[in-house]
């Protein structure tokens, strides 16, 4: 991989699409307003006033408040845009879009090595894939968290493919630091770090086909493992310090999260809107609670008890549902995840006169039948946004199609390394999604999804070639 590495940066195309990467992204982004990447990025506030309050008093509390502890977000995300709002005060916000369109670029560069160490000459075009892609493009172009993820958890990718590779203690390390720190990230990634033994021990049978070096595998993992859960630990204890008990977000972001997961379920279930569920839900028995928690003391014990008393009960309203209800929910959340295209971003990036982006007319609309839904959702906005959502779907399902492709193909090279790795990844943030299958929460995966359909593109080049020499 290193020499892919050296290889990949000496090429001439490779420069020339990095630079049209940057000059396409500069002029998107000269083109929005001061505040977009702020006022259009999901949940902005709750990323950048930390980072805010970090600057003022130097330490993990509320802006306003500074003698109430902040332990919303997990830690990392505000210290980077905290950085970058020190370095630039005026202009703090296209800082940060700027930092992280060089974090797509270096994960663009990761996809390009793994693609290359799977079948060579495809890394220019999976990176181009991730470059260009619409979900992470338009992430990397607002104020989100999901761009430090990616790359984070890209580097423990490629490191993990190294470790393998090598057998090597040194990578297999590196790989749990950039897991341990995707986590800081987004605590999505946590559960990867207790699987870590029994990845390298899986990893490693299929690599060597010795049961003796898969236990090496196993200890290899556990080790990477305890790095990571070691490294996590300082914020672990100071979360505890407000919750009660150690973790890596609070209470109160974690149960809007599974309220969030019921009232998808809810909206699927019933083919209600999911405006209307979601107002509903409102004035119910855990709602009303919710509103009583939100009225509490900040970072108090009793605000966190009270938090966690509505997590439980909405855990309580999900498991109560039938098997027929996830079903449909599952469904619907797969094909969401797989299919949707970030529309709703590039209409907030490119339309910002425009009344009703594609997130909110798809909120908006009855579900009880998702085609149906989706067709009304359009019906809401004007020509421009159809055509701008047509394109993100259209360029979704084009990359899924050629993933399988290339999947095919990996399975053809009895590459069940590869095929574990990005099928599992794959498989895992699918299923930490749930019922909340949207391309938000694809983001992180967007790169294997690369990899995948630039081996597909491979595929079929080579197969047209063929065609033509029979003939």
């Amino acid at each position: 991989m290193l020499h892919d590495l050296t290889g990949i940066f000496s090429g001439r195309v490779f420069w020339l699409i990095q630079v049209l990467f940057f000059l396409v992204s500069l002029a998107l982004l000269l083109t929005m307003g001061t505040d977009t990447p702020f006022t259009a990025g999901a949940d902005a506030s709750t990323w950048i006033n930390p980072a805010k309050a970090l600057l003022a008093h130097h330490n993990f509390v509320l802006l306003n408040q500074p003698d109430i502890v902040d332990v919303y977000r997990p830690p990392l995300v505000p210290l980077f845009n905290a950085f970058f709002l020190w370095m630039s005060p005026s202009y703090g916000y296209q800082a940060i879009v700027i930092a992280q369109l060089i974090l797509l670029s270096l994960t663009a560069t990761l996809a390009g090595l793994m693609a290359n160490r799977l079948i060579a000459g495809t890394g220019l075009l999976s990176m181009v894939l991730v470059l260009f892609n619409p979900n992470s493009l338009s992430t990397a172009l607002l104020l989100q968290s999901e761009n430090l993820s990616t790359f984070l958890l890209a580097l423990a990718c490629a490191c993990l493919f190294f470790a393998i590779e090598n057998q090597s203690w040194r990578y297999a390390a590196f790989c749990a630091i950039a897991l341990a720190m995707a986590t800081l990230c987004r605590p999505v990634t946590q559960y990867l770090i207790v699987l870590l033994p029994l990845i390298f021990a899986t990893l490693i049978l299929f690599r060597y086909n010795s049961y003796k070096l898969a236990i090496k595998g196993i200890f290899m993992g556990a080790g990477a493992s305890a790095l990571a859960i070691g490294l996590l630990i300082p914020w672990l204890f100071f979360v505890a310090k407000v919750e009660g008990s150690p973790a890596l977000v609070s209470s109160e972001l974690s149960s809007i999260y599974v309220r969030d997961q019921l009232i998808t379920l809810e909206s699927y279930s019933s083919g209600a809107s999911i405006k209307t569920v979601s107002d509903q839900m409102k004035n119910d028995e855990s709602g009303m609670t919710r509103h009583r928690c939100e009225g509490l003391i900040l970072s108090s014990a009793e605000r966190a008890q009270c938090f966690s008393q509505v997590l439980d009960a909405n855990w309580k309203s999900i498991r109560s549902y039938h098997l027929l209800s996830y079903s449909k929910a599952l469904y619907r959340s797969t094909l969401g995840f797989f299919i949707s295209g970030a529309s709703g971003n590039w209409h907030k990036i490119l339309l910002q006169k425009q009344n009703v982006n594609m997130t909110e007319a798809w909120n908006s609309s009855d579900q009880q039948n998702g085609s149906v839904a989706f067709v009304k959702s359009l019906l809401h906005l004007d020509i421009i946004a159809v055509i701008i959502t047509m394109v993100c779907v259209t360029i979704s399902i084009v990359l899924k199609l050629l993933s399988l492709l290339g999947l095919t193909e990996l399975w053809r090279k009895r590459d069940f390394i590869s095929i574990s790795v990005f099928v599992g990844l794959i498989s895992y943030f699918m299923a930490t999604t749930l019922f909340l299958g949207q391309s938000r929460y694809r983001v992180p995966i967007e790169p294997y999804f690369a990899v995948l359909a630039s081996i597909g593109c491979f595929t079929i080049v080579n197969f047209v070639k063929k065609l033509k020499i029979k003939k």
